[in-house]
């Protein structure tokens, strides 16, 4: 298969007429080729925030000393989660106490006082120089880390950050955390780099660093895998990372999302010391790591949306993530020699539709849009943009947080999409309550051994329903 370079897939995503001979070609070879898709993705989604932050100025609401210096550096920035602030006493109130209580202190009065003194400023050098949270500064492409009173402790080479979520979606996935890994007190950064300084290297690479700085430890991915007949080289990029204490011992782990360029992915599960505990492998990417308590038992499954190369279906993974132990493949993506996976509660498979057909395109879920007390939503659809107006859809799933459907809703982009193709004589079908009744009698759950509808059973993996 030969493929284009990423200079022709940019003249193609900005409809530029250098590209315009080649535009069939191009579109013909991206329904064939995961890695072009996802690279004519990250153009287009770079030009439409590029865009969208000249077009629209949006409000200032965090940080609001520390904004001013970045608004003046003007640099594309993204904050990190926040992250625990610790509590710092106030040498005031110290010193208050000394001049409410002389008694009490009596004739270790000066001594208190000294000690307290140190103690205080002892707890601010440590609230001063411990991280707080993080700037992705593309203007220099670097990662810069700051104190909780906004100040700059250090920087490290970054490069271009990739794309992680679509505008206006939400996601816990993120390519760097701000977080107390040892459960010591003091955060420490992990951060996910696929590209260093600037230099585009073909590995994903995972670094750890200490409170001041120090690498603390790294991982590189840089090693082939198979599928099948097929070996693919090295060849992954960091999608982006999560971090929660999944084995409950009090200790944060990380779960790093490793697309390779192709359709194998890897989710890969690492201590706080940076050993690897397991790795789970999909044939199809996600897009969208989310850690959610759906069956209210006070553990967070890991919800992975994407879609599965296997049948150019889009799909929804539940996780156990702490049964991600070893090397581990999906029950339904087979074919890489791993042990099979004990770790999916559910996998739910979405069906393809006329948008999909007429668009030529592989349907995708981009993520969970929103969550509510009982529901949780997921956008789904084109599998990546085109310039052209009206070439891209998407529609809401609504589902109740055991998986069962409720819903489908067609977004604006979709009814827009929807005139285009039926004002050219494209789009057969009406988008109505049949059409999208339609979509949600076509839904499947996967239950160990097969796919079951989801109108008449909502099945977890490994768990038959009797009809």
């Amino acid at each position: 298969m030969q493929h284009y370079d990423e200079h022709t897939l940019e003249l193609y995503v900005l409809g530029a007429d250098e590209a315009k001979s080649l535009r069939t070609d191009i579109q013909r070879h991206l329904q064939e080729c995961a890695g072009c898709r996802e690279t004519v993705e990250r153009i287009a989604t770079f030009y439409r925030r590029a865009e969208g932050a000249v077009s629209e100025e949006r409000p200032v609401t965090q940080r609001p000393t520390k904004a001013m210096v970045r608004i003046d550096r003007r640099p594309d920035v993204f904050f990190g989660p926040p992250s625990r602030q610790l509590a710092v006493p106030e040498t005031r109130t110290i010193m208050g106490f000394v001049r409410s209580n002389p008694i009490k202190l009596g004739l270790g009065s000066g001594i208190l006082m000294i000690a307290a003194f140190l103690l205080v400023q002892g707890t601010l050098g440590t609230a001063q120089s411990n991280p707080d949270y993080y700037v992705l500064n593309n203007e220099k492409q670097f990662l810069e880390v700051y104190s909780g009173n906004n100040q700059f402790l250090w920087s490290v080479p970054w490069g271009h950050s990739i794309n992680l979520t679509a505008p206006g979606r939400r996601s816990q996935m993120s390519p760097a955390f701000v977080v107390d890994l040892q459960g010591d007190g003091t955060n420490e950064v992990v951060a996910a780099i696929s590209h260093l300084g600037g230099v585009d290297v073909d590995a994903a690479n995972v670094r750890v660093f200490a409170a001041d700085g120090r690498l603390l430890w790294e991982k590189v991915f840089n090693e082939s895998i198979r599928f099948g007949e097929q070996n693919y080289p090295p060849s992954y990029f960091v999608r982006g990372l999560v971090v929660g204490d999944f084995d409950a011992d009090g200790k944060k782990e990380i779960i790093v999302n490793i697309p390779h360029r192709h359709s194998p992915q890897l989710l890969v599960r690492f201590d706080h010391d940076g050993r690897e505990i397991g790795r789970y492998a999909h044939f199809g990417h996600f897009f969208d790591l989310e850690l959610i308590d759906l069956d209210g038992d006070g553990k967070q499954e890991l919800i992975a949306s994407g879609i599965d190369d296997v049948d150019s279906a889009a799909s929804i993974a539940v996780l156990d993530p702490s049964r991600i132990v070893g090397a581990l493949e999906s029950q339904v993506t087979r074919g890489f020699g791993f042990k099979v996976s004990d770790a999916e509660q559910q996998y739910v498979k979405l069906p393809r539709n006329e948008f999909d057909v007429r668009l030529f395109r592989k349907p995708r879920v981009f993520g969970v849009l929103s969550i509510g007390e009982n529901t949780i939503s997921f956008s789904a659809g084109s599998s990546y943009p085109v310039p052209e107006n009206g070439s891209a859809y998407s529609l809401d799933y609504l589902f109740t947080k055991d998986m069962r459907l409720r819903e489908v809703t067609p977004t604006d982009a979709a009814r827009r999409t929807y005139e285009r193709l039926r004002q050219e004589g494209k789009f057969r079908a009406k988008l109505d309550e049949a059409f999208l009744r339609g979509l949600e009698e076509r839904v499947l759950y996967w239950d160990g051994k097969g796919w079951e509808n989801g109108v008449k059973n909502i099945t977890k993996v490994g768990e038959k329903t009797e009809r």
